[in-house]
């Protein structure tokens, strides 16, 4: 059996892009601070066009709301590889959290991730195909096992 192999990106060579596609919610509580909830809850209830309201560019993330700008940049000198600001705010605010709450939120829609492919239920394959992908399942299975 042929093993696939896929290529690392070094931690150094990701983009905004690739950053972004990964965020999730506790990397989120993290940039954040303490009132990362209550950040995010509010700026999660901001209406937001997407396509009139987000820029991209190869190492920024720009959400222009009504009155302020969110900004989520690409910065090896953090942690995470992301800085956050605010144009109007100096402290974490609700501007940061809609920002990060509509990438975790809307990935697929700003094109930070795709649709999984669609499975065809077993009963609708053929039966010869059906007993080889069985088998595969089963080798697999002893192989993780031992």
């Amino acid at each position: 059996m042929a093993t696939r192999r896929t290529k690392t990106i070094r931690r150094d060579d990701l983009t905004i892009t690739d950053i972004l596609s990964r965020l999730n919610f506790l990397t989120v509580a993290k940039l954040l601070g303490a009132q990362s909830g209550k950040l995010i809850q509010r700026g999660g209830h901001c209406d937001i066009d997407i396509d009139a309201a987000v820029h991209f560019t190869a190492n920024k993330f720009r959400l222009n709301l009504d009155d302020a700008r969110g900004v989520i940049r690409q910065s090896k000198a953090h942690r995470q590889r992301l800085g956050i600001s605010c144009s109007e705010c100096r402290e974490p605010c609700e501007h940061q959290g809609a920002a990060l709450s509509l990438v975790i939120e809307e990935k697929l829609g700003l094109g930070l991730s795709v649709l999984p492919v669609e499975k065809r239920p077993l009963e609708h394959l053929s039966q010869p195909w059906t007993v080889n992908h069985s088998s595969m399942k089963s080798r697999w299975r002893a192989a993780l096992q031992n």
